[in-house]
Protein backbone atom coordinates (compact mmCIF):
# COMPACT_ATOMS: atom_id res chain seq x y z
CA UNK A 1 0.00 0.00 0.00
CA UNK A 2 2.87 2.35 0.74
CA UNK A 3 3.85 2.35 -2.94
CA UNK A 4 0.32 3.36 -3.96
CA UNK A 5 0.08 6.42 -1.76
CA UNK A 6 2.54 8.65 -3.69
CA UNK A 7 0.80 7.82 -6.96
CA UNK A 8 -2.58 8.75 -5.55
CA UNK A 9 -1.13 11.96 -4.19
CA UNK A 10 0.26 12.86 -7.63
CA UNK A 11 -3.09 12.20 -9.29
CA UNK A 12 -4.87 14.35 -6.74
CA UNK A 13 -2.39 17.17 -7.32
CA UNK A 14 -2.76 16.90 -11.10
CA UNK A 15 -6.53 17.20 -10.94
CA UNK A 16 -6.17 20.31 -8.81
CA UNK A 17 -3.81 22.10 -11.19
CA UNK A 18 -5.00 25.05 -13.33
CA UNK A 19 -6.33 24.29 -16.80
CA UNK A 20 -3.64 25.98 -18.87
CA UNK A 21 -0.50 27.98 -18.74
CA UNK A 22 0.02 30.56 -21.47
CA UNK A 23 3.32 31.89 -22.76
CA UNK A 24 5.53 28.82 -22.94
CA UNK A 25 4.69 27.42 -19.52
CA UNK A 26 7.31 29.41 -17.61
CA UNK A 27 7.55 28.16 -14.04
CA UNK A 28 4.72 25.67 -14.40
CA UNK A 29 5.55 22.21 -13.06
CA UNK A 30 4.26 19.24 -15.04
CA UNK A 31 3.34 16.22 -12.92
CA UNK A 32 4.49 13.07 -14.78
CA UNK A 33 2.43 9.92 -15.03
CA UNK A 34 -0.54 8.59 -17.04
CA UNK A 35 -2.00 10.67 -19.91
CA UNK A 36 -4.36 13.58 -19.47
CA UNK A 37 -6.92 15.11 -21.83
CA UNK A 38 -7.42 18.38 -23.69
CA UNK A 39 -10.95 19.26 -24.83
CA UNK A 40 -12.85 22.16 -26.32
CA UNK A 41 -14.94 23.36 -29.26
CA UNK A 42 -14.40 24.61 -32.78
CA UNK A 43 -15.48 28.24 -33.03
CA UNK A 44 -17.57 28.33 -36.21
CA UNK A 45 -19.52 30.98 -38.07
CA UNK A 46 -21.61 28.43 -40.01
CA UNK A 47 -22.63 24.80 -39.94
CA UNK A 48 -20.33 22.17 -38.38
CA UNK A 49 -17.74 20.70 -40.74
CA UNK A 50 -15.52 17.64 -40.68
CA UNK A 51 -12.20 18.62 -39.13
CA UNK A 52 -9.02 17.32 -37.55
CA UNK A 53 -7.68 18.71 -34.27
CA UNK A 54 -4.03 18.39 -33.25
CA UNK A 55 -2.18 18.78 -29.98
CA UNK A 56 1.41 19.66 -30.94
CA UNK A 57 4.08 18.98 -28.35
CA UNK A 58 6.36 21.84 -27.35
CA UNK A 59 8.97 19.29 -26.25
CA UNK A 60 10.29 18.41 -29.71
CA UNK A 61 13.54 20.28 -29.20
CA UNK A 62 14.52 23.63 -30.63
CA UNK A 63 16.22 22.45 -33.80
CA UNK A 64 14.63 22.73 -37.21
CA UNK A 65 15.59 19.13 -37.98
CA UNK A 66 13.41 17.76 -35.14
CA UNK A 67 10.05 16.21 -36.01
CA UNK A 68 6.78 17.87 -34.97
CA UNK A 69 5.10 15.48 -32.54
CA UNK A 70 1.32 15.45 -32.38
CA UNK A 71 -1.84 13.73 -31.15
CA UNK A 72 -4.94 13.93 -33.34
CA UNK A 73 -8.72 13.71 -32.95
CA UNK A 74 -11.48 13.79 -35.55
CA UNK A 75 -14.55 16.01 -35.38
CA UNK A 76 -17.47 14.79 -37.50
CA UNK A 77 -20.73 16.77 -38.04
CA UNK A 78 -23.01 17.48 -36.33
CA UNK A 79 -20.45 17.55 -33.50
CA UNK A 80 -18.23 20.61 -32.99
CA UNK A 81 -16.35 19.47 -29.89
CA UNK A 82 -13.18 17.42 -29.52
CA UNK A 83 -11.15 15.57 -26.90
CA UNK A 84 -7.45 14.65 -27.16
CA UNK A 85 -5.56 12.20 -24.96
CA UNK A 86 -1.93 13.26 -24.46
CA UNK A 87 1.06 12.40 -22.26
CA UNK A 88 1.92 15.05 -19.64
CA UNK A 89 3.61 18.05 -21.23
CA UNK A 90 3.11 21.43 -22.88
CA UNK A 91 1.08 21.68 -26.09
CA UNK A 92 -0.28 23.96 -28.77
CA UNK A 93 -3.69 23.04 -30.21
CA UNK A 94 -4.62 23.72 -33.84
CA UNK A 95 -7.24 22.43 -36.26
CA UNK A 96 -8.16 22.39 -39.93
CA UNK A 97 -11.26 21.50 -41.89
CA UNK A 98 -11.13 18.68 -44.42
CA UNK A 99 -12.54 21.09 -46.99
CA UNK A 100 -9.54 23.47 -46.63
CA UNK A 101 -6.51 21.49 -45.40
CA UNK A 102 -4.03 24.38 -45.78
CA UNK A 103 -5.94 26.78 -43.50
CA UNK A 104 -5.58 26.37 -39.74
CA UNK A 105 -7.03 27.86 -36.60
CA UNK A 106 -5.82 27.47 -33.05
CA UNK A 107 -6.14 28.10 -29.38
CA UNK A 108 -4.56 31.55 -29.42
CA UNK A 109 -4.09 34.23 -26.81
CA UNK A 110 -7.05 36.08 -28.32
CA UNK A 111 -9.25 33.00 -28.02
CA UNK A 112 -8.07 32.41 -24.45
CA UNK A 113 -8.88 36.01 -23.52
CA UNK A 114 -12.04 36.66 -25.53
CA UNK A 115 -13.17 39.57 -23.36
CA UNK A 116 -10.19 41.88 -23.89
CA UNK A 117 -9.45 41.27 -27.61
CA UNK A 118 -5.75 42.03 -27.30
CA UNK A 119 -5.14 41.24 -30.99
CA UNK A 120 -2.59 38.54 -30.22
CA UNK A 121 -3.21 35.60 -32.58
CA UNK A 122 -0.13 33.70 -31.38
CA UNK A 123 -0.75 30.20 -30.08
CA UNK A 124 -1.10 29.89 -26.31
CA UNK A 125 0.70 27.11 -24.47
CA UNK A 126 -1.40 24.49 -22.68
CA UNK A 127 0.00 22.56 -19.71
CA UNK A 128 -1.22 19.02 -19.05
CA UNK A 129 -0.20 16.98 -16.01
CA UNK A 130 -0.87 13.32 -15.26
CA UNK A 131 -4.58 12.42 -15.67
CA UNK A 132 -5.47 16.11 -15.72
CA UNK A 133 -8.58 17.10 -17.68
CA UNK A 134 -7.97 20.44 -19.40
CA UNK A 135 -11.20 21.88 -20.79
CA UNK A 136 -12.28 25.05 -22.56
CA UNK A 137 -9.48 24.92 -25.15
CA UNK A 138 -11.55 26.37 -27.98
CA UNK A 139 -10.18 26.85 -31.47
CA UNK A 140 -10.61 30.02 -33.52
CA UNK A 141 -8.53 32.73 -35.22
CA UNK A 142 -8.79 30.79 -38.49
CA UNK A 143 -5.95 31.65 -40.86
CA UNK A 144 -3.70 33.14 -38.16
CA UNK A 145 -0.01 33.00 -39.09
CA UNK A 146 1.21 31.02 -36.09
CA UNK A 147 -1.45 28.33 -36.59
CA UNK A 148 -0.80 28.10 -40.33
CA UNK A 149 2.98 27.86 -39.91
CA UNK A 150 2.82 25.12 -37.27
CA UNK A 151 0.19 23.30 -39.29
CA UNK A 152 2.42 23.46 -42.34
CA UNK A 153 5.30 21.93 -40.39
CA UNK A 154 2.94 19.24 -39.17
CA UNK A 155 2.51 18.14 -42.78
CA UNK A 156 6.17 18.52 -43.70
CA UNK A 157 7.63 16.52 -40.80
CA UNK A 158 4.95 15.40 -38.35
CA UNK A 159 5.07 12.14 -36.37
CA UNK A 160 2.71 10.77 -33.70
CA UNK A 161 3.60 11.50 -30.10
CA UNK A 162 5.80 9.09 -28.20
CA UNK A 163 4.21 7.79 -24.98
CA UNK A 164 7.03 7.83 -22.40
CA UNK A 165 5.28 5.06 -20.46
CA UNK A 166 5.58 2.65 -23.39
CA UNK A 167 8.80 0.67 -24.03
CA UNK A 168 10.99 1.73 -26.92
CA UNK A 169 10.81 -0.60 -29.94
CA UNK A 170 13.72 -2.90 -30.58
CA UNK A 171 16.04 -2.59 -33.55
CA UNK A 172 16.00 -6.27 -34.47
CA UNK A 173 15.08 -7.61 -37.88
CA UNK A 174 15.01 -4.28 -39.76
CA UNK A 175 15.93 -5.20 -43.35
CA UNK A 176 18.76 -3.51 -45.22
CA UNK A 177 18.15 -2.30 -48.77
CA UNK A 178 20.36 -1.05 -51.58
CA UNK A 179 19.59 2.16 -53.46
CA UNK A 180 19.78 2.05 -57.27
CA UNK A 181 23.30 2.61 -58.61
CA UNK A 182 24.38 4.94 -61.40
CA UNK A 183 23.31 8.42 -62.43
CA UNK A 184 19.67 8.80 -63.45
CA UNK A 185 18.88 10.85 -66.55
CA UNK A 186 15.97 12.52 -64.71
CA UNK A 187 18.41 14.94 -63.08
CA UNK A 188 18.23 18.22 -64.94
CA UNK A 189 20.86 20.89 -65.34
CA UNK A 190 18.91 23.11 -62.92
CA UNK A 191 21.46 23.99 -60.25
CA UNK A 192 19.91 24.70 -56.84
CA UNK A 193 21.64 27.03 -54.41
CA UNK A 194 19.55 26.97 -51.24
CA UNK A 195 21.22 30.05 -49.81
CA UNK A 196 22.44 28.22 -46.71
CA UNK A 197 25.32 26.28 -48.22
CA UNK A 198 23.53 23.28 -49.74
CA UNK A 199 23.72 22.78 -53.52
CA UNK A 200 22.39 20.04 -55.84
CA UNK A 201 20.80 19.38 -59.23
CA UNK A 202 17.00 19.43 -59.28
CA UNK A 203 15.24 16.55 -61.09
CA UNK A 204 13.39 17.40 -64.29
CA UNK A 205 9.83 18.53 -63.57
CA UNK A 206 10.49 19.35 -59.92
CA UNK A 207 10.03 22.85 -58.49
CA UNK A 208 10.74 24.78 -55.31
CA UNK A 209 7.82 25.24 -52.90
CA UNK A 210 7.65 28.46 -50.92
CA UNK A 211 6.83 27.89 -47.26
CA UNK A 212 4.59 30.21 -45.22
CA UNK A 213 6.49 32.49 -42.86
CA UNK A 214 9.34 30.17 -41.98
CA UNK A 215 12.85 30.90 -40.80
CA UNK A 216 15.91 30.56 -42.97
CA UNK A 217 17.99 27.43 -43.50
CA UNK A 218 15.33 25.24 -45.06
CA UNK A 219 14.11 24.61 -48.58
CA UNK A 220 11.32 22.50 -50.06
CA UNK A 221 10.73 20.89 -53.45
CA UNK A 222 8.15 18.65 -55.11
CA UNK A 223 7.51 16.93 -58.43
CA UNK A 224 4.02 18.47 -58.56
CA UNK A 225 2.57 21.97 -58.36
CA UNK A 226 1.36 21.90 -54.74
CA UNK A 227 1.59 24.18 -51.71
CA UNK A 228 2.11 21.48 -49.05
CA UNK A 229 2.64 17.71 -48.84
CA UNK A 230 -1.01 17.10 -48.02
CA UNK A 231 -1.88 18.17 -51.59
CA UNK A 232 0.26 15.47 -53.26
CA UNK A 233 -1.54 12.88 -55.35
CA UNK A 234 -0.68 9.20 -55.75
CA UNK A 235 2.49 9.91 -57.75
CA UNK A 236 3.70 12.95 -55.84
CA UNK A 237 7.04 13.19 -54.02
CA UNK A 238 8.19 15.94 -51.63
CA UNK A 239 11.73 16.87 -50.58
CA UNK A 240 12.56 18.83 -47.42
CA UNK A 241 16.12 20.15 -47.06
CA UNK A 242 16.70 21.22 -43.46
CA UNK A 243 19.86 22.62 -41.89
CA UNK A 244 20.28 23.09 -38.15
CA UNK A 245 21.17 21.48 -34.85
CA UNK A 246 24.53 20.29 -33.59
CA UNK A 247 23.73 16.67 -34.39
CA UNK A 248 21.28 14.81 -36.61
CA UNK A 249 18.17 13.36 -34.93
CA UNK A 250 17.66 9.66 -34.41
CA UNK A 251 14.89 8.05 -36.48
CA UNK A 252 11.58 7.08 -34.93
CA UNK A 253 12.18 3.34 -34.78
CA UNK A 254 8.44 2.67 -34.43
CA UNK A 255 8.04 3.43 -38.13
CA UNK A 256 11.36 2.35 -39.70
CA UNK A 257 10.71 -0.49 -42.16
CA UNK A 258 14.17 -0.67 -43.77
CA UNK A 259 17.57 1.01 -43.75
CA UNK A 260 19.95 1.84 -46.58
CA UNK A 261 23.13 3.81 -47.19
CA UNK A 262 23.88 6.73 -49.48
CA UNK A 263 26.99 8.79 -50.14
CA UNK A 264 26.22 12.39 -49.23
CA UNK A 265 28.92 15.07 -49.45
CA UNK A 266 31.53 12.35 -49.83
CA UNK A 267 30.53 10.38 -46.71
CA UNK A 268 28.57 7.14 -46.53
CA UNK A 269 25.48 7.86 -44.42
CA UNK A 270 22.57 5.77 -43.16
CA UNK A 271 19.11 6.60 -44.50
CA UNK A 272 15.88 5.07 -43.21
CA UNK A 273 12.65 4.14 -44.90
CA UNK A 274 9.75 5.16 -42.66
CA UNK A 275 6.10 4.17 -42.99
CA UNK A 276 4.02 6.01 -40.35
CA UNK A 277 0.40 4.91 -39.88
CA UNK A 278 -2.00 6.19 -42.52
CA UNK A 279 -4.67 8.69 -41.52
CA UNK A 280 -8.20 9.43 -42.64
CA UNK A 281 -9.14 12.58 -44.51
CA UNK A 282 -6.91 15.65 -44.74
CA UNK A 283 -4.65 14.63 -41.90
CA UNK A 284 -1.03 15.40 -41.17
CA UNK A 285 0.94 14.04 -44.08
CA UNK A 286 2.42 10.80 -42.77
CA UNK A 287 3.29 9.32 -46.12
CA UNK A 288 6.05 6.89 -46.95
CA UNK A 289 9.50 8.37 -46.61
CA UNK A 290 13.25 8.07 -46.98
CA UNK A 291 15.22 10.29 -44.66
CA UNK A 292 18.67 10.77 -43.30
CA UNK A 293 21.25 13.38 -42.53
CA UNK A 294 24.87 14.32 -42.30
CA UNK A 295 27.03 16.90 -40.60
CA UNK A 296 28.84 18.24 -43.68
CA UNK A 297 32.04 19.32 -41.92
CA UNK A 298 33.47 19.65 -38.40
CA UNK A 299 31.77 22.47 -36.56
CA UNK A 300 28.83 22.56 -38.98
CA UNK A 301 25.20 21.71 -38.28
CA UNK A 302 23.06 18.78 -39.42
CA UNK A 303 21.89 18.64 -43.01
CA UNK A 304 18.66 16.63 -43.03
CA UNK A 305 17.17 15.35 -46.31
CA UNK A 306 13.59 14.02 -46.17
CA UNK A 307 11.81 12.51 -49.17
CA UNK A 308 8.09 11.81 -48.63
CA UNK A 309 5.33 10.51 -50.86
CA UNK A 310 1.60 9.95 -50.52
CA UNK A 311 2.01 6.33 -51.58
CA UNK A 312 4.75 3.74 -51.31
CA UNK A 313 4.67 3.24 -55.08
CA UNK A 314 5.41 6.93 -55.73
CA UNK A 315 8.60 6.92 -53.67
CA UNK A 316 9.76 3.52 -54.89
CA UNK A 317 9.38 4.53 -58.54
CA UNK A 318 11.46 7.66 -57.87
CA UNK A 319 14.29 5.91 -56.03
CA UNK A 320 16.70 6.05 -59.03
CA UNK A 321 16.20 9.82 -59.21
CA UNK A 322 16.48 10.21 -55.43
CA UNK A 323 19.71 8.18 -55.29
CA UNK A 324 21.20 10.31 -58.07
CA UNK A 325 20.17 13.53 -56.35
CA UNK A 326 21.79 12.43 -53.08
CA UNK A 327 25.04 11.69 -54.90
CA UNK A 328 25.35 15.25 -56.20
CA UNK A 329 24.50 17.13 -52.99
CA UNK A 330 27.36 19.32 -51.85
CA UNK A 331 27.89 21.88 -49.13
CA UNK A 332 29.84 25.12 -49.22
CA UNK A 333 29.63 27.25 -46.14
Amino acid sequence: MAAVAPTLAMIGLALALPACCCGGGGGYHIVPGPPGTISGSLMLSGSPQAAAVYAISENNGSDIVDATRYAMARVEPPASTYSLTVPPGFYYVIARFDSDPNRFGGYTYDVADKQNNNENPGLASIAVSAVQRVGGIDIGDWGSQDSVTRGWWLGVYGLPLIDPLQPSPGLNAIPVRQLPAGMNSALSSTYIDTGFGVHFLLPTGWREIKAPGLARDNAFFANESVVSPVNLDDIGVWLSVLYGGNSCPYPDWRFVVATTAATVIGVRETFNFEDPPSQVGAQPFGGYGLLGGAVPAPGKQCLQLIFKSATRAALESNLPTIASLLSVVNFQG
